[in-house]
This record gives structure tokens, C-alpha cells and sequence, in this order.
């Protein structure tokens, strides 16, 4: 089984079973923190385009885990719709 299995299967079994509110160990919901933020920077690291709000872009897991370049965009509302 490969690492990013096991951390997925670690990953479901906590939430299934904090979905069924059942107790969770310090210990067990330590590694599920941690199997959560190995996932989201694996995930960033392998996107070649984020698209996110200006407030997500300040985020420090996506300023540390990318080479970050703003694209700067226009656009005028008018009525309600965009143009």
C-alpha cells in the first residue's frame, strides 16, 4: 500500500467515525491533523493553476507550499452581470 493510501484510508476511518460522533483519541486525532495537511500540500503542490480569492491567497499553506504568481484581473459590474 502505497503512503498517500494508507493516509486516505486513516483520513476516512476518522471521519466516518467522527461523523458517528464517536470519541476520538488525542493521539489518533493528532495523526488525522497531520494525514490532513500532508493531503492539502500534496494536492497544492501537484495543481499547475489555483484559482482562489485574494483572502485564500494569504493563506500561509498556499504562500510555503507554491511559487506563487498573481494574475491580475479586470472586470466591470453592470447591473448585476459581468462584462
Amino acid at each position: 500500500m502505497s503512503v498517500v493510501t494508507v493516509q486516505a484510508a486513516r483520513i476516512s476511518e476518522v471521519d466516518a467515525r467522527i461523523q458517528r460522533e464517536e470519541l476520538v483519541e488525542p493521539e489518533v486525532l493528532s495523526q488525522y491533523l497531520q494525514d490532513i495537511r500532508t493531503a492539502q500540500k500534496d494536492k497544492i503542490q501537484s495543481a499547475d493553476i489555483i484559482l482562489c480569492t485574494c483572502a485564500t491567497s494569504a493563506v500561509s499553506r498556499i504562500r510555503t507550499n507554491t511559487n506563487v504568481m498573481q494574475v491580475k484581473y479586470s472586470c466591470r459590474i453592470f447591473h448585476g452581470t459581468t462584462h
